[in-house]
């Protein structure tokens, strides 16, 4: 009898988990990528450099890499618009702010947009100056729900060459 309660708790346990919000942490080993999620989710956080996945940390100077998260979900939704807002930044490693962009989503604050839409989303960053070969930096990304408290939160080191 006991084992058909202990059972039933994990069963209970499982089908709640599908309705709470979702929260973790995930690290790629190869980049040292480490995505936290909060309220919403995510079922990839990929950085790619000319299209193709990082296998590294090792960005070269003038280039474009991209985080991009594939099956954003949790947005609260208001007359089927979901309202995601974006921020990045670049510091050293003591810090200092290299490069900053508070809201890169501010044209969606009063539209919105269809939820379909904010469930692939993608932040690049261009480096070079004021960054520095043989220099680490660290990326941050944020995306959060404007309407709800859910945000992904991603951070990585970056090594230029």
């Amino acid at each position: 009898m006991a084992s058909r309660h202990g059972s039933f708790f994990l069963a209970l346990i499982v089908l709640a988990g599908g309705f709470l919000p979702a929260c973790g942490t995930k690290t790629d080993t190869t980049t040292g990528l480490r995505t936290t999620t909060s309220g919403l989710s995510c079922k990839d956080a990929t950085v790619t450099l000319d299209g193709v996945k990082l296998a590294s940390n090792r960005i070269p100077m003038g280039k474009k890499i991209v985080l991009r998260y594939d099956g954003v979900r949790g947005f609260k939704k208001l007359n089927n618009r979901v309202y995601p807002g974006v921020s990045m930044s670049v510091t050293d490693l003591e810090g200092v702010s290299i490069g900053e962009f508070a809201d890169l989503f501010g044209g969606y604050a009063a539209t919105g947009m269809e939820p379909k839409k904010a469930g692939r989303i993608s932040v690049t960053l261009t480096t070079g100056k004021p960054m520095k070969t043989r220099a680490e930096y660290v990326w941050k990304v944020r995306v959060w729900d404007r309407k709800g408290r859910g945000e992904i939160v991603s951070e990585m080191k970056i090594n230029m060459i």
